[in-house]
């Protein structure tokens, strides 16, 4: 549900309410209508928006709205390599999860501004084993930001490249590394006959 005024025949959305108290104006926190006997909250309006795909968003900031929270962000983590050693079969280690907030960042913001979001992407996975090493280990992933204009508010690092593998003997996979936000977990460390797996992008959640 959503408030709008019409102003000089034009629907616009109000950044805020205010209401005439005893000659006094005063700012309107909260807005109900009764719609069929349920209350319902119009202004300011509630939300979330998560973003889960590598790319760049433009983000605008609704109505009546003067503060977000940063609920969770990762960078992409980085991709997993395969290993190999003298001949023997040693799995690569596993790709590391993006650097994380898993605690709630809360920011000042104006109503109808825009914010940037950058998702970082994931780390390719190492391939094409060869004697002694990975012939190519597997890649970082890239930052995940928040930005006014130029300025970054937030920011969260991809994770590392990774390199290395078991001293074992032994053909198996190992799952990358999490870090609690469901974003930007590392790629499997591959076995010595296969690939690295590929590392998730990152991602943001906003609420309101």
């Amino acid at each position: 549900m959503r408030l709008s005024v019409k102003h000089s025949g034009t629907i616009k959305d109000p950044n805020e309410l205010y209401v005439k108290d005893a000659g006094t104006w005063k700012t309107v926190t909260n807005l109900y209508v009764n719609d069929a006997g349920v209350w319902k909250q119009v202004f300011p309006p509630t939300g979330t928006q998560e973003y889960t795909t590598a790319g760049t968003y433009s983000f605008v900031v609704p109505q009546g709205i003067f503060s977000l929270s940063l609920d969770k962000m990762s960078g992409g983590g980085g991709g997993g390599p395969s290993g190999y050693h003298s001949g023997d079969c040693h799995s690569g280690f596993p790709g590391l999860s993006g650097e994380a907030y898993t605690t709630a960042q809360s920011f000042a913001v104006t109503p109808g501004e825009t914010l940037t979001v950058v998702v970082g992407a994931g780390g390719i996975g190492g391939c094409c084993w060869a004697f002694q090493a990975p012939q190519r280990i597997g890649t970082a992933g890239t930052a995940t930001q928040i930005k006014r204009g130029a300025t970054v508010l937030y920011t969260r690092s991809g994770g590392p490249a990774v390199s290395g593998y078991f001293y074992s003997g032994s053909d198996f996979v190992t799952p990358g590394q999490t870090n609690g936000t469901g974003y930007g977990t590392g790629g499997y460390g591959g076995s010595c006959t296969g690939n690295g797996g590929n590392a998730l992008a990152g991602g943001a959640k906003l609420s309101w």
